[in-house]
């Protein structure tokens, strides 16, 4: 089994939380991460992994541009190869209360999940919640990302 983990992280947030999911994940399956500006959509829909996980940050109330142009050529990548991810999930870093960003998580999330390139989305987005705009995050987010990871682990292995 593979999965691809693609952040967009300035400040490096979103790549920590990209890898403590990646340390649970690849107990089970092989797993490659990178930023959505040097990863290929089309590297990636080759691979035909068995799980993505997309993150961006709110940043000037709106999430990131490149993430949300990345999916969309991911998508595309995903028809000329005839191949749909099994399983998918979103995750935002932010410096509001996760109530205050809900809307653009809901509005990510949907982005993922439109259309037939991706089984199944995770039911929620996840919330990576900063002090500061550079960091660091709250305490116990990487444990709530590791917990979650191991929660996405048991559905990927239902859903192949």
């Amino acid at each position: 089994m593979k999965a691809w983990i693609v952040h967009d992280s300035k400040f490096g947030n979103g790549k920590s939380l990209g890898e403590a999911m990646m340390r649970v994940l690849s107990e089970k399956m092989e797993v490659e991460i990178g930023h959505v500006k040097s990863t290929s959509p089309r590297r990636v829909a080759r691979d035909k992994p068995d799980l993505l996980i997309v993150g961006t940050a709110v940043r000037m109330f709106s999430t990131s541009f490149a993430s949300k142009s990345w999916i969309r050529r991911l998508k595309r990548q995903l028809r000329k190869e005839h191949y749909v991810i099994p399983l998918g999930a979103v995750f935002l870093t932010h410096i509001m209360k996760k109530a205050r960003v809900h809307f653009w998580g809901r509005r990510f999330h949907k982005i993922l999940d439109r259309g037939i390139a991706i089984s199944e989305v995770y039911p929620e987005w996840l919330s990576g919640r900063v002090k500061e705009a550079e960091g660091p995050l709250y305490e116990g987010t990487i444990e709530n990302f590791t917990h979650i990871a191991h929660q996405i682990l048991k559905n990927t292995s239902k859903s192949t």
